[in-house]
C-alpha cells in the first residue's frame, strides 16, 4: 500500500489523519479532473 511509508513519517495520530485527509482530497480532485476530461473528449 502507498499509505504505509507515509504512516511512519507521521509522529502523532493527528498528523496521520491530516496525511490521510490530504490523500483523500488529492484523489477526489483527480477523479473530478478525469470526469472533466471525459466530458470534453
Amino acid at each position: 500500500m502507498i499509505i504505509q511509508p507515509r504512516k511512519w513519517l507521521a509522529k502523532t495520530k493527528k498528523e496521520q489523519m491530516e496525511i490521510l485527509y490530504g490523500l483523500a482530497e488529492l484523489t477526489r480532485q483527480k477523479n473530478i479532473l478525469l470526469v472533466e476530461i471525459q466530458r470534453v473528449a
